[in-house]
Formats: C-alpha cells, sequence, structure tokens
C-alpha cells in the first residue's frame, strides 16, 4: 500500500459527514476545503495494510466526481528505461520529487 492516500471531490458540493475507520468526524471541525474553493479533500499518510475504510456525505446537485490517489516516495523501475541520476543532481526537497502518482475518478449519481 502506498504510504499516501489522498479523496478529492472534484465537483460543487456541500459537504455533510465524514467517517474514517468507523470513527464520525465533526464537520465543524474539519478543515478540508482546498484552496478556500469549497474543494473538499482529504490526506491518510501512513495507513495500515489492511486499508482504509472512509465514508462521505455529501449534498450535490451533480454527480459527484471523487478522485482517488495514491502516493509512493518513489519512481518506479521500468527495464531497459530506467536512467540513473547523475552524481551532480539531487532531487528536488518537495513531496513530489521522485513520487509515483496512481489516481482513479469514481462518479456517483444523486439517489431520490
Amino acid at each position: 500500500m502506498a504510504p499516501v492516500l489522498s479523496l478529492y471531490v472534484d465537483s460543487k458540493a456541500e459537504f455533510l459527514s465524514l467517517m474514517v475507520n468507523g470513527k464520525r468526524l465533526d464537520p465543524a471541525n474539519t478543515t478540508m476545503l482546498r484552496n478556500n474553493k469549497q474543494m473538499w479533500n482529504m490526506r491518510y499518510v501512513a495507513p495500515p495494510p489492511e486499508g482504509v475504510e472512509v465514508a462521505l456525505e455529501f449534498m450535490a446537485q451533480e454527480p459527484l466526481k471523487i478522485r482517488v490517489a495514491d502516493q509512493s516516495y518513489s519512481l518506479p523501475e521500468i527495464p531497459n528505461l530506467t536512467i540513473a541520476r547523475s552524481d551532480n543532481t539531487i532531487p528536488s526537497l518537495n513531496g513530489l520529487s521522485n513520487a509515483t502518482l496512481v489516481s482513479k475518478t469514481f462518479s456517483f449519481e444523486s439517489k431520490q
């Protein structure tokens, strides 16, 4: 499992509730709005090997699009294509240097 898992809501939606591994988090104490644009996201660092259960509730006027991403701290090795870094270069200090990100988007229709 990747060391960082992220969820991004890529739709305009009102955040109502969140449960992570059976524990309800209070929306009033949850500061998970991306760049103050009312776009919700969360990061789970160091998830357990058995995985993470997340239950979300939103109010949306359009199909809800949720993007799930995992981040690993290395680049994949590709046989016959991997190029070694030269001795005079180092990775950047930001968290995405030499990272591999894999994501998938899911779309949900409103129940009415």
